[in-house]
């Protein structure tokens, strides 16, 4: 019996993770995202294999999570979109359930988040014509109970650039 993998199991995980989903959206795009403007999760494994930044080296920084709001970010962010100006998606663990989330300019995305809004630790940022990725995974506080960040970024005009 493959009840995961059935129709009925794409269905349930959907349900299941599209309010928070949506929240999470939401809150990156600066403007309440509907189900109607995200994709069908069935369709999601062709997009996956389109990808070509795997096949780049990436960059990667540590920073206190609070510099996300620094102006140092935003000129990278400026960096960013000026190497590739294609608009981004935003993948997070629960993208894979419910489907690719609309897309945006980089330089519109709201990095003023909630560090525990994304428990899963992890947001990306994909170009939508697959060639670069800018990706977050967030670092739980530490001894000295500073969050983090790192910042890593890979692809065929993004691999180069760092914070």
């Amino acid at each position: 019996m493959q009840m995961w993998s059935s129709e009925r199991g794409v269905i349930f995980r959907r349900k299941l993770h599209m309010k928070q989903y949506l929240e999470e959206l939401s809150i990156l795009f600066g403007r309440t995202v509907n189900v109607e403007e995200i994709g069908d999760p069935k369709d999601l494994d062709a997009v996956l294999g389109a990808y070509k930044f795997w096949d780049f080296s990436s960059q990667e920084t540590e920073i206190e999570f609070n510099d996300l709001q620094s102006d140092r970010f935003r000129g990278l962010i400026q960096k960013l979109h000026a190497a590739n100006p294609s608009e981004v998606h935003i993948a997070t663990p629960r993208t894979r359930d419910c489907g690719k989330s609309p897309s945006l300019p980089i330089t519109d995305v709201n990095f003023a988040f909630d560090f525990f809004l994304f428990r899963e630790a992890c947001i990306s940022f994909i170009t939508a014509d697959m060639e670069d990725r800018l990706r977050l995974e967030l670092l739980w506080p530490d001894d000295r109970d500073e969050k983090g960040a790192a910042i890593i970024t890979n692809g065929k005009n993004w691999a180069g650039l760092s914070y």
